[in-house]
């Protein structure tokens, strides 16, 4: 009776072990990466252009009106579930933000004055071209941000990655 009952402490101490060495292996895979909006739109898992739309940074405009003439080749062709008045929509309100946008502009201007050169993008598995651009010169650009260890707290500690570039004086 002893014996099996040391037996059986024995096994459920190793269950106990393999469950929580299991919950440590899950916890420790890498979360996937949530899918851009555009990307959502483009591969037609979302239709919600007015949220895609709100969550844009003006620097990824260009993107955007090269995924917004991807969706109406796929429109014309009944290849999507967004109707095709939906995309002309969209890629008239891309054209607005791009001529009110202090950040990025089609055009050269007095505020965008740095060139991106046209480029090719793949996304959803198409091959995107996005336009020739110019962009602001930013002396500080913040890449990334977030919380130290507890968020809730009232006074939580924060990290930072930004670059700086020393020398602000380009010369076209």
């Amino acid at each position: 009776m002893v014996v099996e009952k040391r037996r059986s402490v024995r096994v459920g101490l190793v269950l106990l072990l393999l469950a929580l060495a299991g919950s440590f292996f899950l916890a420790a895979q890498p979360e996937a990466q949530p899918a851009s909006p555009l990307e959502s739109l483009l591969n037609g898992s979302s239709t919600d252009i007015p949220g895609a739309m709100s969550s844009l940074v003006d620097t990824d405009l260009p993107l955007a009106l090269a995924v917004a003439d991807a969706l109406k080749f796929k429109a014309l062709h009944g290849d999507s579930k967004i109707p095709i008045e939906n995309v002309e929509e969209f890629q008239r309100s891309i054209s607005q933000r791009l001529e009110q946008s202090k950040a990025v502009s089609l055009t050269k201007s007095e505020s965008c004055r740095i060139p991106v050169p046209a480029r090719k993008a793949t996304m959803a598995g198409l091959e995107l071209s996005v336009p020739a651009c110019f962009r602001a010169e930013q002396p500080l650009q913040i890449t990334d941000f977030g919380p130290r260890g507890e968020a809730g707290t009232l006074l939580p500690d924060i990290w930072v990655d930004f670059l700086y570039h020393l020398n602000n004086s380009r010369e076209a």
